[in-house]
């Protein structure tokens, strides 16, 4: 239960880091979530916006293997919703 609560509190921080585009603090938050957790998806998005294709594709790789894709599916829609604030 406690690991829940952890991944859910960086998976919040992290995507405020990304939606500001602060790629670095988002990684760094995103990092230390579970790779079974929804939010280490954002993990490989971060790095996708970064445009580190290399990590982009193992993050990905290792949350199809061991977690479930998160809510947020495209760079389009994460930039979309930043311009919006």
């Amino acid at each position: 239960f406690g690991y829940s609560l952890k991944n859910n509190a960086l998976t919040i921080i992290g995507s405020c880091y990304l939606k500001k585009g602060d790629y670095e603090n988002a990684i760094k938050n995103f990092k230390d979530i579970e790779p079974e957790s929804e939010g280490y998806y954002y993990l490989a998005l971060a790095y996708g916006t970064k445009e580190d294709i290399k990590n982009e594709r193992n993050y990905y790789e290792l949350n199809l293997e061991k977690g479930i894709i998160g809510l947020i599916e495209t760079r389009e829609w994460m930039e979309s919703n930043s311009k919006s604030k």
